[in-house]
Order: C-alpha cells, then sequence, then structure tokens
C-alpha cells in the first residue's frame, strides 16, 4: 500500500483537435473541493442538522511559457467563452481517485514577475454537476 502523492494528482482538459483528454503542462498544487458542507440548527429542544452542495471544484495553477503551450492557449479561449468542456481529475497512480466531468474553466487574477521570474495562472474548473469518482486501475 503506497500513500496518496499530490503530485500525482493532474488534471486533462478536451483539446480543440477533438474528444482527446491532454494534461495540463507545468500545473501546481491542487485542491478539490466537494462543495458540501454540514450544518446544524439548534432548537430550543434539540438540533437538526441540514447539509449545502455548493458544487465540486478545482482549483490548481500553472506557468506559462514562450511559446506558449496550445493547451494553454486553448485553456485562455475556453475561459473567455465560458465554454464546458470535459475534464478528469486523477491520482494516476493504481488505485488512486480520479473525477470525471464536465466543467467550466475560469482564469485568475495573475502579475508578471518583476524578478524575471515565471508568469503562473490561477484556474479554477468548476464543474457542470456531480463529477463521476472513480478508481484508477
Amino acid at each position: 500500500m503506497s500513500v496518496n502523492q499530490g503530485k500525482e494528482f493532474k488534471l486533462s482538459v478536451t483539446d480543440t483537435a477533438g474528444p482527446v483528454l491532454v494534461e495540463v503542462p507545468n500545473q501546481g498544487t491542487g485542491t478539490y473541493k466537494t462543495g458540501k458542507t454540514a450544518n446544524v440548527t439548534v432548537h430550543k429542544n434539540g438540533q437538526t442538522p441540514w447539509g449545502q452542495n455548493a458544487g465540486a471544484s478545482y482549483e490548481t495553477d500553472f506557468t506559462i511559457r514562450r511559446p506558449m503551450d496550445a493547451l494553454h492557449a486553448d485553456i485562455f479561449n475556453y475561459a473567455d467563452a465560458s465554454t464546458i468542456v470535459p475534464v478528469v481529475i486523477q491520482d494516476t497512480a493504481s488505485g488512486g481517485l480520479v473525477y470525471t466531468g464536465n466543467a467550466m474553466l475560469t482564469i485568475g487574477d495573475h502579475e508578471s514577475a518583476a524578478d524575471g521570474g515565471p508568469v503562473t495562472i490561477p484556474l479554477t474548473v468548476t464543474f457542470d454537476g456531480e463529477p463521476v469518482r472513480s478508481v484508477t486501475a
């Protein structure tokens, strides 16, 4: 049995050439958010638990370079057009988690590094409905 390592959890997005999912180059740390929260309402004579579902999302970033990778350009285009595209978030190791679904991609604010360092682009993947959860074969 091995430990689930974050470096093996990777985002793939469809490219404009067709239904092929391509791993996003130069991606950083990612956080999968279920969007589910548990709450409780306290009454005089008891309490009622209840939940909310804001929808699943995944937050990561990627570093761009020149010339820009084709998939990075696709991601910018998808975000500009608010296009919903197929995505997979996958632990590439055998037995790891996989989230598959359609999602909208949003590019966050980014800045150029004054020291000449790389430009990192924040990316939020917001699923359209619940993603399908499975396990890597």
